[in-house]
């Protein structure tokens, strides 16, 4: 029996301070690339309509795709990253996901220090993460060289809040 992730779990707003902390870490972003007119974090972003993953992204581009995309969103991100474009991906734990195994592994994995309490659709915060999340970065200097031998690349990323 499969589990299907809640719709206002798919639609979670990535809170103001853990986007702040991303560009502080990585460098300021130039695209949000699954966004709507209401929670865009960039001034150019990509809408539901305009499908983040069929549109060519910017260097630095932030990505925070609902769960059912993650696959097709590391695929855009890997792709943008062999035209030497650098992206950073938020998305769930996925050890057990194929998309984990054949696409995440081609970038750096990010494991944060906290759990995230993202914001629901309609901006209000919530208060109990129900999962992990890891950043995923690619392109530049957050290549894998050893992803073809089944090295993941994996760091610590200490959030301050």
């Amino acid at each position: 029996m499969s589990r299907k992730t809640p719709p206002r779990l798919q639609n979670r707003r990535t809170p103001r301070w853990l986007f702040c902390a991303l560009e502080q870490r990585f460098g300021r972003f130039s695209l949000d690339a699954f966004a709507t007119s209401r929670d865009a974090l960039c001034p150019r972003f990509l809408t539901r309509r305009e499908d983040g993953t069929r549109h060519a992204w910017l260097d630095r581009t932030y990505a925070n795709p609902p769960f059912k995309l993650m696959a097709e969103a590391l695929a855009q991100a890997v792709r943008e990253a062999e035209r030497e474009r650098r992206s950073i991906v938020l998305g769930p734990v996925g050890c057990s996901q194929e998309w984990f195994h054949e696409l995440a592994i081609r970038g750096t994995v990010y494991k944060l220090d906290r759990r995230v309490n993202y914001d629901l659709p309609n901006g209000q915060p919530t208060t109990s993460a129900d999962r992990d999340t890891d950043i995923f970065a690619f392109g530049g200097e957050h290549t894998n060289p050893d992803w073809r031998r089944g090295s993941f690349r994996v760091r610590r990323l200490e959030l301050e809040r």
